[in-house]
């Protein structure tokens, strides 16, 4: 008797279908308490209705098997025959039990270092905001010592509106500069100050015109400024490494 998918019934089913009579009842009281045990059993414990050893459901309603014999099995059949020795379903019990606390393990170090690694990058994000503004308003500060009479506001208002995605780009536009300067320092600081001479120009006509500068506007100049700073020495780095990839391919043909 197997069900409609194929599979072959297990003791608890066996049992209901074995002890009942024509007309789909319990053959007698007895019967019909044990099938209310199992169902109840089932209910509280469905993971176990499944189960092929010896601590299955039938076993916990009706009791172990007597010596020599398993129910629903038919005659001939003994516990050794389904599930191997004593010693044999012991010792894959504490596999199991082995295997479930190890996966646990492993799930709650998974999430302890993924905790550890969260809490390390916002970290990490803080940090280069607070080098990005020190750096920002030390350029800044510079910046007013050269204009004495205009007010540029300094950064501060930054740290609470840079996202990581912001810190992230920065920090490798940073990188990029960096590089830059260490490959052209000299040409790299005379367009640092032909960019400077010439906004410092455009604020001193803007000063001689008596035009009030906006806080918004401040700002924005000063983000225009260090941004195109930034440009600048980027394509001054990509043309000088053209410039590298030009001569090589030069001598090889020669």
């Amino acid at each position: 008797m197997k069900n409609p998918d194929r599979r072959e019934p297990s003791q608890v089913n066996m049992f209901f279908l074995t002890h009942k009579s024509r007309d789909g009842k319990p053959m007698s009281e007895g019967t019909s308490k044990n099938f209310s045990e199992l169902e109840d059993a089932i209910v509280s414990h469905p993971e176990k209705l499944e189960s092929t050893n010896q601590d299955d459901i039938l076993s916990q309603v009706l009791g172990k098997d007597q010596p020599g014999r398993v129910r629903t099995y038919g005659r001939g059949v003994v516990a050794s025959d389904l599930w191997g020795s004593r010693s044999q379903v012991e010792t894959e019990r504490l596999i199991k039990e082995v295997k479930e606390n190890a996966q646990t393990e492993i799930q709650n170090i998974q999430q302890k270092m993924q905790e550890e690694m969260e809490i390390k990058l916002q970290e990490r994000v803080e940090d280069m905001k607070s080098q990005m503004l020190c750096g920002f308003n030390v350029f800044l500060n510079q910046l007013q010592k050269n204009l004495p009479g205009v007010e540029i506001p300094n950064l501060s208002f930054l740290s609470t509106t840079l996202n990581t995605k912001e810190v992230e780009a920065i920090a490798t536009a940073n990188h990029e500069v960096f590089t830059a300067e260490k490959e052209v320092p000299s040409k790299s600081s005379t367009i640092i100050e032909d960019v400077f001479n010439f906004h410092t120009k455009s604020l001193s006509q803007t000063r001689e015109k008596n035009v009030i500068l906006s806080p918004k506007k401040k700002q924005a100049f000063c983000s225009s400024l260090t941004q195109e700073v930034l440009d600048l020495k980027l394509k001054k780095m990509k043309h000088d490494q053209h410039k590298k990839r030009s001569k090589k391919k030069k001598v090889v043909c020669l």
